[in-house]
């Protein structure tokens, strides 16, 4: 089997695979199709199943665009995405990304090159058309504890904040009664560190964000930067097993310097974002360090699009409920100079959060934890069930399967990627290829 889709089978837990490589093909398949080939920069999705739940999917990669999406034959069907799977998920490059949305103007934050995330929710959708197909129920193992519909975590980058700040920050916390993940720039705030070990006694999952605020392009210089940083929080009875990049940069030397130091988990969004939890594999080799995603977009990039308060509010409710209807984790983030300036919308936010049925309020650490447990099939993992009609999980909960599409039509999308285009002059021959009248992507 394809080692990208035995990685992809490893996040999902897959309990009854099938030969994949019979049904799903790619860029890198032999496929007797004529195609138009080139480099596709994204694929937007269409209402069908197979898209439920996926949002644009930004490549820029090489790819080919078929007159069918799924090809069919008197014998079986196929499945055939137009990119190449390998290529696109071990894909490491950080560029801009702007983040649609209804105001004229767009967030943007710098992020993975790839929308890792959607390309997993397109592959999975994709194998369980493959299933139900075959007249065989996709089962896997729940995403979740104790029969959760999905999960919220708050990380906090304490970056260059003030002590007021960081306090004024952790008392906005207590009062909206959630624990966070702090990720600590040590050389900044060594003063704190009693103070932090305190909050670590009280629930907060206190962890690494560096010693220098700095990714360096090099393995010495990251370990003993990281070292340091992670040597001084140790000193304070402080246990380190988290490390978020400062800016959310990722590299190779990186995730090296993490395995050798013993780090648990990691987040950035240079690697992923909107994403499951997955390990990295970087030239065919496999990190033990469990990447956990994130909504890369914070307080501060919406202000810089000159977003309203109230539009702030709307934009991460809206976050919120796609993430939430699509039965996947929700991970913000932010800094405490921005919680403390605006505390009343950082807790409308969270109290939206934890207004949702079955959500679970947890922890990078915890759910870091849980994740290696539901690998093991471990306590408080379950079995989830999915039928043509309807989904089933061990514990005896049956649900009526709803579908949630990506909320922008195609000419909305079109017109946003013409404003983004002049913004940035950026200058183009477009063209738009059909699939089967399901999914269009652009070729430069």
């Amino acid at each position: 089997m394809n080692q990208i889709f035995s990685d992809l089978l490893k996040t999902e837990g897959l309990i009854n695979p099938i030969p994949i490589d019979d049904f799903i093909f790619d860029f890198d398949s032999v496929f007797p199709i004529k195609a138009k080939r080139g480099k596709i920069s994204f694929l937007l999705p269409q209402k069908r199943e197979i898209f439920a739940g996926v949002g644009i999917i930004d490549l820029a990669k090489r790819g080919f665009l078929f007159p069918e999406g799924i090809y069919e034959n008197r014998e079986e069907k196929k499945i055939i995405l137009p990119f190449s799977l390998t290529e696109a998920l071990l894909d490491t490059e950080i560029r801009p990304r702007y983040f649609y949305y209804h105001p004229k103007r767009f967030p943007y934050e710098f992020v993975s090159s790839v929308s890792k995330g959607e390309i997993r929710k397109l592959f999975f959708n994709a194998l369980r058309e493959i299933y139900f197909w075959q007249g065989i129920e996709y089962q896997h193992i729940w995403y979740y504890p104790k029969g959760f519909y999905s999960a919220f975590i708050f990380r906090l980058d304490t970056d260059f904040a003030k002590a007021k700040e960081i306090e004024k920050t952790y008392q906005i916390l207590k009062e909206t009664k959630i624990n966070a993940t702090w990720f600590i720039n040590a050389k900044e705030h060594k003063d704190l560190i009693p103070f932090f070990a305190e909050l670590k006694k009280e629930g907060e999952d206190i962890q690494l964000h560096c010693f220098v605020h700095n990714l360096f392009p090099d393995y010495q210089r990251n370990y003993e930067n990281i070292k340091k940083g992670k040597e001084i929080l140790e000193k304070g009875g402080i246990e380190v097993k988290g490390f978020a990049s400062p800016f959310g940069f990722f590299n190779q030397s990186l995730y090296s310097v993490l395995t050798d130091l013993d780090f648990s988990f990691s987040s950035e969004f240079g690697l992923s974002y909107d994403d499951f939890p997955f390990y990295p594999r970087i030239k065919g080799k496999e990190f033990p360090v469990l990447q956990i995603p994130i909504h890369p977009i914070c307080f501060g990039r919406l202000l810089e699009a000159k977003f309203e308060i109230k539009e702030i509010l709307e934009y991460y409710q809206n976050y919120i409920d796609w993430r939430y209807n699509n039965f996947l984790p929700i991970f913000l983030y932010d800094h405490p100079h921005r919680v403390s300036q605006f505390p009343e919308l950082f807790q409308k936010i969270i109290n939206y959060a934890k207004s949702k049925e079955g959500i679970w309020l947890t922890t990078m650490a915890e759910f870091a934890q849980w994740w290696k447990e539901r690998e093991r099939g471990g306590e408080g993992a379950f079995l989830h069930t999915i039928k043509a009609d309807r989904e089933s999980f061990s514990e005896g909960r049956t649900l009526t399967r709803k579908t949630f599409y990506f909320p922008f039509n195609r000419a909305k999308i079109k017109a946003m990627r013409s404003e983004i285009s002049q913004k940035i002059n950026f200058k183009a021959r477009v063209l738009f290829w059909q699939i089967n009248k399901y999914l269009k992507g652009r070729t430069k």
